[in-house]
């Protein structure tokens, strides 16, 4: 099993629902993780948007 570490961009168009078919290839199947920054600039997105 691959593990993958992917950054704010990636986790956002996961969650939007807007990643392109080859993101979607590669992710499937790994343990997908973010950094401690990509988590903080997640939750700092969904709490600016309510």
């Amino acid at each position: 099993m691959q593990a993958v570490v992917i950054d704010t961009d990636v986790a956002s168009a996961i969650l939007r629902k807007e990643a392109s078919e080859t993101l979607r290839t590669v992710l499937q199947g790994a343990i997908v993780a973010v950094s401690f920054i990509t988590a903080g600039e997640l939750q700092r997105w969904a709490h600016i948007r309510d």
